[in-house]
């Protein structure tokens, strides 16, 4: 059914061959060879992602290990001559054969999964019309477009007045909140550097993502001064703990300056108490920044809404809508509630970009506001997605995840040899323990626990050579918990309570074989 459109081509090259008659032969030849050759390229893309990682009975990935991997693609090493189109074809099939079916049902491994097929309309128009989003005159479209999306971003989140940016992902968007919190605590950083600010410091939870610390490396802040706060039993930072390292940093002498906040962790998917946070960050006038880039996307729902209560206290926000939301990567955003703190803080006023005398309203210029020069429209995917969705359409994907998430956590309950890591909670990562017969009835010593530590490499090792599915998993040396399985739910409509039952057979299944 999926290749019905296939024969349009041939109308496409027909029109295509009368627009271009009137040119040279060579030229009019070279273009029909150019668009065949996409349209090749198409029919084996579509084939790869439209049909194949749909269907639940392919495999989720054809597992080479690197050396053997190595092989082919060492073949497709470019040299002196050019290769043919059909060469290219064939290494086009070579990267589809031994790549992961990240739309498979049963890839359940990574906070994002496969894509949306409006999203990849976008991708495809954004990559064809292939122009920079830093001036409106060559991307005057896709400019108002992005602050289309911001501004719509900006009522969801709550914000009284807001601005924002489309940016390469999550950890970008953590560099993005350290360096507004540290200008607006000290404007003086721009031009005189760190020294002329003191001991500046920054919280987060033990549990934040771990770009919160390469952001404070990057930007000179120090892996010494970012503290780490202990965090409840469900994974949420601990707000007297918080307010205890905050009160001792000040005594020290040191400057406070920054709560970087996760709603929806990477491992757990725990929400921080933004409004108990942004207490205290007023009390103390510190930035509150909140990494919503997997969870964000709970603002669409009016069940789940609750989880990021106080959102709109933040100064600043990172959400991904390439996680959980599934657009194409990458589509992922930073917003603040400081109007025009972007642009005092990045501002370089390059004059050959970003000229004062131009012939139309230079506010719709946004990159002298970013870190980037080059960047991608990446708004354009998040805009086709919300156009064809709508806020209830939104609202019903995020329920479901969180429907299926409850489903998953609560068969696991009712299956030997399973055991969940927490309560399961409102979120779409369900983590868990499988124990095999063989440990089941034992005590619990430091040898049983290594025992079971060894059980979700070897089933990961199992399934990954199978190609029958993927999940995560990792330890928690800070909680003392060996490794255990971390099973994360997106918006793939794919996934089904069928599905889901699958992956607690296979495990049991792989993890009974020592």
């Amino acid at each position: 059914m999926l290749l019905r459109w296939m024969p349009l081509t041939s109308r496409i090259l027909q029109r295509t061959m009368t627009t271009i008659s009137s040119g040279p032969k060579e030229s009019t030849g070279t273009k029909l060879e150019k668009i065949e050759f996409l349209n090749q390229v198409f029919q084996r893309l579509i084939r790869h992602s439209l049909i194949d990682s749909s269907n639940p009975d392919s495999k989720v990935i054809e597992f080479k290990q690197p050396h053997e991997l190595k092989e082919p693609i060492d073949r497709t090493r470019p040299g002196q001559e050019p290769v043919s189109n059909e060469v290219l074809l064939n290494d086009i099939e070579t990267v589809l054969q031994y790549s992961v079916k990240t739309g498979h049902p049963r890839f359940l491994n990574q906070l994002y999964a496969g894509h949306d097929v409006h999203g990849l309309a976008a991708s495809l128009l954004v990559e064809f019309l292939n122009t920079n989003v830093h001036t409106f005159e060559v991307a005057p479209v896709f400019s108002l477009i992005e602050e289309q999306m911001i501004d719509e971003l900006g009522q969801r989140i709550g914000f009284p007045e807001f601005d924002g940016l489309f940016v390469p992902g999550g950890s970008i968007a953590s560099i993005y909140g350290v360096h507004l919190a540290r200008y607006r605590a000290c404007p003086d950083v721009k031009r005189k550097g760190n020294a002329a600010a003191g001991r500046l410091v920054v919280f987060a939870s033990e549990d934040a993502h771990y770009s919160v610390d390469k952001s404070c490396s990057l930007l000179g802040i120090g892996l010494d001064n970012l503290i780490k706060i202990k965090t409840d039993e469900g994974g949420r930072m601990r707000v007297d703990d918080l307010v205890g390292r905050i009160e001792q940093v000040e005594e020290e002498g040191g400057k406070p300056f920054l709560v970087m906040a996760t709603s929806g962790t990477t491992v757990l998917g725990a929400y921080d108490p933004l409004d108990e946070l942004a207490d205290v960050c007023q009390k103390h006038k510190l930035w509150l920044h909140a990494d919503a880039a997997w969870g964000g996307a709970v603002l669409f729902s009016a069940k789940h809404r609750r989880l990021m209560k106080g959102v709109e206290r933040c100064d600043s926000l990172c959400w991904d809508a390439h996680k959980m939301m599934r657009a194409p990567l990458q589509c992922a955003t930073f917003m603040t509630r400081h109007k025009g703190m972007l642009q005092e803080c990045n501002s370089m006023s390059a004059s050959y970009l970003f000229q004062k005398d131009k012939a139309y309203d230079v506010s719709k210029d946004m990159g002298d506001k970013t870190i980037q020069c080059g960047r991608k429209a990446d708004a354009v995917k998040l805009w086709m997605m919300w156009r064809a969705k709508g806020d209830r359409g939104w609202q019903q994907e995020v329920e479901r995840v969180f429907d299926l998430a409850s489903y998953f956590a609560s068969s696991l309950a009712h299956r030997d040899g399973f055991r969940m890591v927490i309560p399961h909670a409102d979120s779409p990562n369900i983590c868990f323990w499988y124990i095999p017969t063989r440990l089941r009835g034992q005590p619990e010593t430091a040898e049983w626990w290594q025992q079971v530590s060894l059980v979700a490499p070897s089933v990961k090792s199992q399934m990954q050579r199978s190609g029958s599915m993927l999940i995560g998993y990792q330890p928690m040396a800070h909680r003392n918990w060996v490794n255990f399985f971390r099973l994360v739910i997106t918006c793939n409509d794919l996934v089904t309570e069928q599905q889901l039952d699958t992956v607690l057979a296979q495990i049991e299944q792989l993890g009974e074989r020592k």
